[in-house]
C-alpha cells in the first residue's frame, strides 16, 4: 500500500443544475492535482447512467 488515502468531496444544494455545474468544475480542478487518481464524480455518473 502506498499510503494513499481517500478524500470524498459532497457538494450539496436543492438545484440539481447548478450542482452538476459546480461538481463539474471541482472534478476538473482535483483532476488536474498531480497524484490525484481515481476521481469519481457521481453526479456526472447518474448521467451517463439515464443516457
Amino acid at each position: 500500500m502506498d499510503g494513499s488515502k481517500p478524500v470524498v468531496l459532497n457538494i450539496t444544494g436543492e438545484d440539481t443544475v447548478v450542482l452538476k455545474q459546480i461538481s463539474s468544475e471541482v472534478e476538473t480542478v482535483v483532476k488536474s492535482v498531480e497524484g490525484i487518481t481515481d476521481v469519481n464524480n457521481s453526479l456526472q455518473a447518474s448521467k451517463k447512467d439515464n443516457e
